[in-house]
């Protein structure tokens, strides 16, 4: 293993193991075999402490916030994973903070100097000391640019990559073992899904990311007033420093001084829900962790987004099919659920969809008299997943990333208004987006791509039939099968073998007794011109051999 030749990697494994036994994960990780497969043997294992009075779910948020900032955002990963975590651990997961001890603000200066090339007393008129907020990969300062415009500038901590990297190392190391040795490993491509991961933080690690995203969202609602995003100012940002406009606003948490302010927080939802819907469905670009901390309320019920890290990608035609299942959950409609779970879904092994649409009618029915402004989508779309589970059906990181925020947004909005629902302000867009789906304009488009490739194809098709012809003349042309679980259909096929044998054996010798018998009853004691001794031997002979070749059979145990 390749951790073995690295000193500071294997302390770091040893500190991770600790923590989680710590928090009473030790026969978990035993029963996996990760102890034995990094060789370490710790000496303290589920001993009692205050922490077993904790569920389960709260044990592992408090050790993934212990371990540091990639566990939190592994954790917060997991969160969206609805398919593969029980329920009481979800719920502990999305309440994973990722605050810290502010660092230094000596730190704060070299790094921002460091990155701007610049002294903080040339850059700006003013930079605040004390932190407006601090986690674990950066930490938000208020400050004056000297044209006295007032920005926020978000600074990575100093040395934060280095660490990120040792654990993403040790996590996919975890990962690569869990799909070797385990079976929902193969099944649910664990270092996929950790691949995707590493992928994704290490773009947030680069607060460049983070200013596109910004001007991705700021053309995509480019014609809604009501939706806000922060101006970037590039020549104040780097790879670890991003400024943009400082946001005064109301949290969207805080109901009751929205209605001081005389502001409507039904309006408000709806304002907020119809931006998500838009952001997942229309532009396949979505704000992956739209909680109420990263929004505002500004004048005129006008919305603002915040901390734009974050964000889920969705192409076309995964929008498409997940859009399928959010038109199956309206109608009630289980082949359209089911269509969509076979179209976005990955198994690797035989899937009785029938069976899976029957299960999923059973679901509907449960549903079927509720009105539709009283079905709750994340709970929908939880037992789904939880039923793609069990048929083995893996749901794709970018379908269980845009359910997560559906569920954000679903509880944010009940705060704000208790009567509205997500599937209700769906409608309207979902309709527009079926209009936009079947046009002609779309329509021909679909057709001319297919006509190029199919023309494409059409062209190759003649030299690749040449050249396995070809290759045919020359006897150097191989065509292999392969069957799955080819043991078990030979053993299979001899089972059948032996027990054909076994009962011709058992007729072959019915057929030679009765023959003897029936000699006796048509002469008697006597046997014409052959000698009794020569059929009695005979007879004592065919019964040896039969009963050898039967006790043969059973013996090799494939009867």
């Amino acid at each position: 293993m390749l951790l073995k030749n690295r000193y500071h990697e294997i302390r770091r494994v040893k500190e991770i193991i600790s923590v989680f036994i710590k928090y009473g994960f030790y026969n978990q990780i035993h029963q996996l075999g990760l102890l034995k497969y990094m060789k370490i043997y710790p000496l303290r294992k589920n001993k009692k402490s205050k922490n077993q009075k904790f569920s389960r779910g709260k044990r592992l948020r408090m050790a993934l916030e212990e371990l540091g900032p990639a566990f939190v955002k592994l954790g917060q990963l997991l969160s969206t994973r609805r398919d593969l975590i029980p329920k009481d651990m979800i719920e502990e997961l999305e309440n994973l903070q990722n605050k810290v001890v502010p660092i230094s603000y000596e730190s704060i200066k070299e790094q921002v100097e460091k990155q701007l090339q610049g002294s903080i007393e040339e850059l700006f008129l003013e930079f605040k000391k004390t932190p407006l907020a601090a986690a674990s990969i950066a930490q938000v300062h208020k400050a004056t640019l000297k044209n006295g415009k007032k920005v926020v500038v978000k600074v990575q901590r100093p040395g934060i990559q280095q660490k990120l990297m040792t654990d993403l190392s040790i996590i996919e190391e975890v990962a690569s073992f869990l799909e070797y040795k385990t079976k929902y490993g193969k099944l649910y491509d664990f270092t996929g899904i950790v691949k995707d991961f590493k992928k994704n933080l290490l773009k947030e690690l680069d607060f460049r990311m983070e200013g596109r995203n910004i001007i991705t969202f700021q053309k995509n609602f480019k014609n809604d007033k009501n939706i806000v995003f922060p101006c970037i100012y590039k020549e104040y940002s780097s790879q670890k420093v991003l400024t943009m406009d400082f946001i005064q606003g109301i949290s969207l948490k805080n109901v009751e001084l929205l209605r001081k302010k005389h502001l409507d927080p039904s309006l408000i939802a709806r304002r907020f829900c119809h931006c998500i819907l838009e952001q997942i469905l229309r532009d396949g670009f979505f704000h992956g962790d739209p909680h109420p901390g990263n929004v505002r309320v500004l004048s005129e019920n006008r919305i603002a987004f915040l901390d734009m890290g974050i964000v889920g990608k969705v192409a076309e035609e995964k929008r498409e099919q997940f859009f399928k299942m959010i038109a199956g959950i309206t109608l009630k409609n289980s082949k359209l659920i089911v269509e969509s779970i076979r179209e976005m879904g990955v198994s690797k092994e035989f899937i009785d969809f029938k069976q899976l649409e029957n299960e999923i009618s059973i679901l509907r029915d449960e549903y079927l008299e509720i009105p539709l402004k009283e079905i709750k989508i994340g709970e929908f779309l939880t037992e789904i997943f939880q039923l793609a589970f069990q048929y083995n059906i893996s749901i794709p990181n970018e379908v269980a990333m845009i359910a997560k925020t559906l569920i954000i947004v679903e509880g944010t909005i009940t705060e704000l208004d208790p009567n509205l629902n997500i599937l209700e302000i769906a409608q309207p867009i979902t309709k527009q987006l079926m209009k936009e789906m079947y046009s002609f304009q779309r329509i021909a488009k679909h057709l001319q791509e297919n006509i190029l490739d199919t023309s494409r194809l059409l062209h190759r098709l003649p030299d690749s039939f040449t050249n396995i012809l070809e290759r045919l003349e020359r006897h150097d042309f191989k065509l292999i099968l392969s069957f799955k679980n080819e043991k078990q259909m030979i053993k299979t096929l001899n089972k059948i073998a032996n027990q054909l044998s076994f009962s011709i054996a058992l007729l072959a010798l019915g057929i030679v007794i009765s023959g003897f018998i029936l000699a006796l009853a048509i002469n008697g004691n006597s046997f014409g011109f052959l000698d009794s001794r020569f059929v009695i031997v005979g007879l004592i002979i065919s019964l040896i051999m039969g009963l050898w070749l039967m006790i043969s059979i059973i013996k090799s145990g494939r009867f």
